[in-house]
């Protein structure tokens, strides 16, 4: 049995847990190939035992890798099956397929409610619609999110994009077919990942990744790629939580009224009324409510 080594795993597939040990000069090693160790398999929770970014230990038993311990997760998404995230990049297409704007907002709350930094990417901007580029500015003007404009068949917003994602464990997540399977093309020259155009007839993008992998990049940090998706549940959101996954209506929050103020009908709230007055977007208002809506119907059930 030999001592224990560090890495952190960046792909699992076939019951195996591929590792990237960093060495002296930081640059990985080839990934090492190991299985778990049996009580880790026994181990009863939500998510595997050993998912994609755990930092795990293991060890040459019988000259085989054997994971044998997997350190707290800092962070952990559950769709997709993620860990130790710290940066959400959420891609959203300047054209087609048109912008779920829902749907993009509860990926927010829930990177939000896992205190999971945010950055937007607007891509495709090289066949924009002007009027669905100029919705996607106005639905996140409100907010603090950094905000990159980019066409990964150009390479417009490439170079800042990199930039933003050193030194990160970073998530790409948004529907399928906003083209990011082509920004990692760009941003990781030997990225061997599908890319399929957006169906003609529905505008809804072709699943094109099926599982969650890490990529090394070439500035340093990780980058994962994720499966497309069409929702998002937002199950396990606590009500009185959700206003502060908003982060825009905090300044005005905290003058409201009454302290649990959910900014609907309860007099005297200050985010109505910075609402009124322009400073809140109103698509992402009435998101939050359609939000808040369906998660006191989750917990009628």
């Amino acid at each position: 049995m030999s001592l224990p080594k560090t890495g952190v795993v960046v792909k699992t597939y076939g019951g195996f847990c591929y590792i990237a040990e960093k060495d002296n000069s930081t640059e990985h090693s080839q990934l090492i190939e190991a299985t778990l160790r049996g009580r880790l398999k026994l181990e009863q929770s939500k998510l595997p035992p050993v998912i994609v970014g755990d930092i795990v230990e293991y060890e040459f038993i019988k000259s085989s890798p054997v994971i044998t311990k997997v350190y707290p997760r800092k962070t952990k998404l559950f769709r997709p099956p993620v860990a130790n995230i710290n940066q959400v990049v959420l891609v959203a297409a300047a054209g087609s397929p048109p912008p779920d704007l829902l749907l993009l907002d509860k990926i927010l709350v829930q990177a939000e409610a896992n205190g999971i930094d945010v950055l937007v990417v607007i891509n495709k901007v090289d066949k924009a619609q002007e009027k669905v580029l100029t919705e996607l500015q106005e639905h996140f003007s409100s907010t603090d999110y950094s905000v990159i404009c980019s066409s990964a068949i150009k390479g417009i917003g490439l170079d800042k994009l990199a930039q933003a994602l050193v030194g990160r464990f970073s998530v790409l997540a948004g529907p399928s077919g906003v083209g990011k399977s082509s920004l990692i093309k760009g941003l990781v020259p030997d990225y061997q990942g599908k890319v399929q155009s957006v169906s003609a007839k529905t505008e809804r993008g072709r699943h094109t990744t099926r599982h969650v992998e890490l990529l090394s990049l070439p500035l340093g940090g990780y980058l994962a790629d994720t499966p497309g998706f069409s929702q998002i549940s937002v199950a396990g959101i606590d009500v009185q939580q959700l206003p502060g996954y908003f982060p825009e209506f905090n300044q005005f929050s905290r003058k409201c009224r009454f302290t649990s103020c959910l900014h609907g009908p309860e007099p005297g709230c200050k985010v109505k009324e910075a609402l009124e007055n322009g400073m809140i977007s109103r698509t992402r208002y009435a998101n939050y409510c359609q939000i808040l809506a369906e998660i006191k119907a989750l917990k009628k059930w």
